[in-house]
């Protein structure tokens, strides 16, 4: 009796243990197109396991001087693999609008650029985090057009529900 031959096994991958019962790698038992597919399927499903970061977040940034509230919007932009923010944040009472100067997400890493207006001056802030869904934590630095630091800090964002 050859078990093997029903199942589709390779007799060559069946081997015997100590006792005499036979012992099959599982991969080593499905044929090379078999195992192509369940290589496949697992490959698949770890891709699809991978957490698009696209949405709405809402948290706060802490810097040397002050505090407030920010809000980034990610969405997937027209051109394949391209990204586009909305940035806003409180600064006291007030609330300031950002344009987005690039956008960058590689995996985890988010890499965020924004010029804004403040009290007459034009300044920019770059942003660098990790993203663990469904939050986004990292650093700040804001500066001045001659490069010169205005503030640094940090900032906390979660994915609004």
């Amino acid at each position: 009796m050859r078990p093997w031959k029903n199942l589709g096994i390779n007799r060559s991958a069946a081997r015997t243990n100590d006792s005499g019962c036979v012992v099959r790698p599982f991969l080593l038992e499905l044929r090379p197109m078999r195992r192509l597919i369940v290589l496949l399927l697992l490959v698949s499903s770890v891709a699809l396991a991978a957490v698009d970061p696209a949405g709405k977040y809402a948290g706060t940034w802490t810097g040397t001087s002050a505090d407030g509230t920010i809000k980034i919007a990610l969405a997937h932009a027209e051109k394949k693999g391209d990204w586009t923010a909305d940035v806003s944040f409180t600064f006291g009472a007030e609330e300031v609008q950002c344009k987005t100067a690039s956008v960058k997400v590689d995996g985890a890493k988010l890499d965020l650029v924004y010029d804004f207006s403040l009290t007459g001056a034009q300044l920019r802030s770059t942003v660098t985090g990790q993203i663990e869904d469904p939050k986004i934590e990292g650093k700040y630095s804001t500066t001045a057009p001659d490069g010169s630091s205005i503030d640094e800090g940090t900032f906390k964002v979660s994915r609004e529900k």
